[in-house]
């Protein structure tokens, strides 16, 4: 899964968004719960310094192959 995260500088400041932060996650588990992904956002804190609009966007990005039978 891939987040991106953009900051505008005001609500209606939407073509000016600038993407700040994107990362990339592969599915986790934690207490026996599989396909969790998570987002350690405490360790970049300091994106989080501005005032404004912050727009949190999460896209599934897909990696499976299927074999084909023949």
């Amino acid at each position: 899964m891939a987040m991106e995260i953009y900051h505008l500088p005001g609500s209606k400041d939407h073509p000016r968004a600038k993407l700040i932060y994107k990362k990339l996650k592969k599915p986790s588990s934690c207490n026996s719960i599989n396909g969790l992904y998570i987002f350690q956002l405490s360790e970049e804190t300091s994106m989080f310094t501005k005032s404004g609009v912050y727009s949190f966007i999460f896209s599934v990005v897909s990696m499976i192959t299927f074999p084909v039978e023949r």
